[in-house]
C-alpha cells in the first residue's frame, strides 16, 4: 500500500477526532453542509444549463472550427497544437 491509500481514511479519522474533541454533532454538521451545497447547486443550475446549451449549439454549427481558424496564427506563434 502506498501513502495515497491512507489519505482519505486519515481525513475521515481527523474529522471525527476534531469533532469529538470540540464536542460537535458531526452528523448534524454534515447534513447542514449538504443542505447548503444543495441550495448552492439549485442556485447555479439555470446558469449551468444555459451554458451547456450554448456550448452545444456553438459546437453543432461549427463555431469552434471557426474560432480555431481565427486563432490559429496566434496559437502557432506560441507553439500550441491545432
Amino acid at each position: 500500500m502506498t501513502f495515497s491509500d491512507y489519505i482519505i481514511p486519515t481525513a475521515f479519522l481527523m474529522i471525527a477526532l476534531i469533532g469529538f474533541i470540540r464536542k460537535t454533532d458531526i452528523f448534524e454538521s454534515f447534513v447542514e453542509g449538504a443542505k447548503e451545497g444543495l441550495s448552492t447547486t439549485l442556485d447555479i443550475l439555470p446558469s449551468l444549463i444555459c451554458l451547456m446549451t450554448c456550448i452545444g449549439m456553438l459546437k453543432s454549427v461549427g463555431g469552434f472550427d471557426m474560432l480555431s481558424c481565427l486563432a490559429e496564427p496566434l496559437t502557432n506563434l506560441f507553439g500550441f497544437p491545432k
